[in-house]
Protein backbone atom coordinates (compact mmCIF):
# COMPACT_ATOMS: atom_id res chain seq x y z
CA UNK A 1 0.00 0.00 0.00
CA UNK A 2 1.36 3.40 -0.99
CA UNK A 3 1.67 5.93 1.79
CA UNK A 4 0.21 9.32 1.02
CA UNK A 5 2.58 12.24 1.38
CA UNK A 6 2.38 14.23 4.57
CA UNK A 7 1.28 17.81 4.29
CA UNK A 8 4.03 20.36 3.77
CA UNK A 9 4.07 23.98 2.65
CA UNK A 10 6.07 22.89 -0.39
CA UNK A 11 2.90 21.29 -1.76
CA UNK A 12 1.33 24.76 -1.98
CA UNK A 13 3.99 25.74 -4.53
CA UNK A 14 3.16 22.71 -6.69
CA UNK A 15 -0.53 23.58 -7.11
CA UNK A 16 -0.34 26.47 -9.58
CA UNK A 17 1.93 24.70 -12.10
CA UNK A 18 -0.34 21.65 -11.98
CA UNK A 19 -3.61 23.56 -12.39
CA UNK A 20 -2.60 26.29 -14.84
CA UNK A 21 -3.01 24.10 -17.94
CA UNK A 22 -6.66 23.47 -17.03
CA UNK A 23 -6.36 20.24 -15.04
CA UNK A 24 -9.17 19.13 -12.76
CA UNK A 25 -8.86 18.66 -9.01
CA UNK A 26 -8.79 14.89 -9.39
CA UNK A 27 -5.94 15.10 -11.94
CA UNK A 28 -3.94 17.32 -9.60
CA UNK A 29 -4.62 14.98 -6.69
CA UNK A 30 -3.33 12.08 -8.74
CA UNK A 31 -0.16 14.02 -9.61
CA UNK A 32 0.38 14.80 -5.91
CA UNK A 33 -0.30 11.20 -4.88
CA UNK A 34 -3.27 12.09 -2.68
CA UNK A 35 -7.01 11.54 -2.75
CA UNK A 36 -9.63 14.23 -3.30
CA UNK A 37 -10.66 13.66 0.32
CA UNK A 38 -7.14 14.48 1.51
CA UNK A 39 -7.04 17.53 -0.78
CA UNK A 40 -10.27 18.84 0.72
CA UNK A 41 -9.11 18.07 4.28
CA UNK A 42 -5.88 19.99 3.70
CA UNK A 43 -7.87 22.93 2.33
CA UNK A 44 -9.90 23.01 5.55
CA UNK A 45 -6.96 22.44 7.90
CA UNK A 46 -4.26 24.62 6.30
CA UNK A 47 -5.04 28.21 5.32
CA UNK A 48 -1.97 28.54 3.10
CA UNK A 49 -2.97 25.40 1.18
CA UNK A 50 -6.54 26.66 0.82
CA UNK A 51 -5.32 30.04 -0.47
CA UNK A 52 -2.92 28.42 -2.95
CA UNK A 53 -5.62 25.99 -4.11
CA UNK A 54 -8.09 28.82 -4.65
CA UNK A 55 -5.64 30.74 -6.84
CA UNK A 56 -4.62 27.59 -8.73
CA UNK A 57 -8.22 26.46 -9.33
CA UNK A 58 -9.05 29.94 -10.68
CA UNK A 59 -6.08 29.61 -13.07
CA UNK A 60 -7.50 26.30 -14.34
CA UNK A 61 -10.89 27.93 -14.87
CA UNK A 62 -9.28 30.85 -16.73
CA UNK A 63 -7.42 28.41 -19.00
CA UNK A 64 -10.61 26.53 -19.91
CA UNK A 65 -12.45 29.81 -20.57
CA UNK A 66 -9.60 31.06 -22.78
CA UNK A 67 -9.62 27.81 -24.79
CA UNK A 68 -13.34 28.24 -25.41
CA UNK A 69 -12.85 31.87 -26.41
CA UNK A 70 -10.04 30.93 -28.82
CA UNK A 71 -12.33 28.41 -30.52
CA UNK A 72 -15.17 30.91 -30.67
CA UNK A 73 -13.02 33.64 -32.23
CA UNK A 74 -11.21 31.35 -34.69
CA UNK A 75 -13.96 31.49 -37.33
CA UNK A 76 -14.19 27.70 -37.39
CA UNK A 77 -10.44 27.02 -37.60
CA UNK A 78 -10.41 25.56 -34.09
CA UNK A 79 -13.10 22.93 -33.58
CA UNK A 80 -14.53 22.34 -30.14
CA UNK A 81 -17.07 19.84 -28.86
CA UNK A 82 -19.49 22.30 -27.28
CA UNK A 83 -21.35 19.62 -25.31
CA UNK A 84 -18.09 18.42 -23.77
CA UNK A 85 -16.98 22.01 -23.12
CA UNK A 86 -20.26 22.75 -21.29
CA UNK A 87 -19.94 19.47 -19.37
CA UNK A 88 -16.44 20.41 -18.20
CA UNK A 89 -17.59 23.86 -17.11
CA UNK A 90 -20.52 22.40 -15.17
CA UNK A 91 -18.73 19.47 -13.53
CA UNK A 92 -15.28 20.90 -12.89
CA UNK A 93 -16.03 24.56 -12.25
CA UNK A 94 -19.59 24.60 -10.86
CA UNK A 95 -20.79 26.58 -13.85
CA UNK A 96 -24.53 26.79 -14.30
CA UNK A 97 -26.85 27.74 -17.08
CA UNK A 98 -30.16 29.52 -17.09
CA UNK A 99 -32.86 28.54 -19.52
CA UNK A 100 -35.92 30.79 -19.66
CA UNK A 101 -39.11 29.88 -21.48
CA UNK A 102 -42.19 32.04 -21.83
CA UNK A 103 -45.67 30.95 -22.76
CA UNK A 104 -47.78 33.68 -24.30
CA UNK A 105 -51.54 33.51 -24.34
CA UNK A 106 -54.09 35.95 -25.59
CA UNK A 107 -53.66 39.69 -25.26
CA UNK A 108 -55.64 39.53 -22.00
CA UNK A 109 -53.41 36.92 -20.37
CA UNK A 110 -50.09 37.68 -18.71
CA UNK A 111 -47.09 35.67 -19.95
CA UNK A 112 -45.86 32.82 -17.80
CA UNK A 113 -42.08 32.74 -17.57
CA UNK A 114 -40.33 29.67 -16.21
CA UNK A 115 -36.63 29.88 -15.43
CA UNK A 116 -34.76 26.59 -15.20
CA UNK A 117 -31.54 27.03 -13.31
CA UNK A 118 -29.18 24.07 -13.54
CA UNK A 119 -26.74 24.03 -10.64
CA UNK A 120 -24.22 21.41 -9.59
CA UNK A 121 -25.79 18.42 -7.86
CA UNK A 122 -29.15 20.21 -7.60
CA UNK A 123 -31.70 21.06 -10.24
CA UNK A 124 -34.05 23.86 -9.35
CA UNK A 125 -37.07 25.09 -11.17
CA UNK A 126 -38.31 28.53 -10.27
CA UNK A 127 -41.36 30.21 -11.67
CA UNK A 128 -41.28 33.98 -11.99
CA UNK A 129 -43.90 36.44 -13.19
CA UNK A 130 -46.55 33.76 -12.92
CA UNK A 131 -49.98 35.32 -13.22
CA UNK A 132 -53.40 33.90 -13.85
CA UNK A 133 -53.59 32.59 -17.40
CA UNK A 134 -56.66 32.96 -19.59
CA UNK A 135 -56.82 29.24 -20.47
CA UNK A 136 -59.64 29.61 -22.99
CA UNK A 137 -57.61 31.99 -25.16
CA UNK A 138 -54.18 30.49 -24.59
CA UNK A 139 -53.59 29.64 -28.25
Amino acid sequence: MVKRPKYSRELCKQLLPLFKDGRSVIEVCQALGITRKTYNEWKMEHKEFNDAAEIAEEAAFAKIISLGRMALLSNGKIKIDTALYCFILKTQFNYSELIANSVLGSEKAQPLTINFSVKPAVSEVTVTNAKAIDEENLF
